[in-house]
C-alpha cells in the first residue's frame, strides 16, 4: 500500500468520523444538551480517531513494505504492529485525558468518536470490495 492510498483511505475514514460526529451532534441537539464542551469534546474526539486511524495506516503500511522487500520477517512485523498499536493507543488517550481533565471538553462527546472507526472501515470495505469488482446491489 503506498502512500497515496494511505492518506485517500484516512481521508475517506475521516469523512466517515465527520458524519458520526455530525449525528452525535444531532442527538445532542435534539435533547437540548449541546454545549461548547460538546462541540469542542466532538472536535478533538474525531481528531484523535483520524489520528490514531492515519498512525494506525502508516505504521502497518510501512511494516507491509518492510516484509515484502525481505527487510523483516512477517511474524517481526506482526509483533511491530501490535506494540505500535499500544503506544498510539496510550497517545490519544492522553490527549483525551488531558483536554477533559483541564474540562476544555465533555468526556462522553469526546470518547463516542473513537467508537466510530469501527463500523466506517466496515462500510469502506465493504463499499470498496464491491465497487472494485464491478458490482452492483
Amino acid at each position: 500500500m503506498g502512500k497515496k492510498d494511505v492518506l485517500i483511505q484516512a481521508a475517506k475514514v475521516a469523512v466517515c468520523e465527520a458524519v458520526g460526529v455530525a449525528v452525535m451532534f444531532a442527538v445532542y441537539l435534539l435533547l437540548g444538551k449541546f454545549t461548547s464542551g460538546v462541540l469542542a469534546g466532538g472536535i478533538a474526539g474525531w481528531l484523535c480517531a483520524v489520528l490514531y486511524f492515519f498512525m494506525l495506516s502508516i505504521s502497518v503500511s510501512n511494516t507491509m513494505d518492510a516484509a515484502a522487500e525481505g527487510r523483516r520477517e512477517p511474524k517481526t512485523a506482526g509483533l511491530l504492529v501490535g506494540a505500535g498499536s499500544a503506544v498510539r493507543l496510550l497517545a490519544v488517550a492522553a490527549i483525551l485525558i488531558v483536554l477533559i481533565k483541564t474540562g476544555l471538553c465533555e468526556p462522553l462527546p469526546a470518547i463516542i468518536p473513537l467508537l466510530f472507526i469501527r463500523p466506517a472501515i466496515m462500510l469502506l470495505e465493504f463499499f470498496g470490495e464491491r465497487r472494485d469488482k464491478g458490482e452492483r446491489t
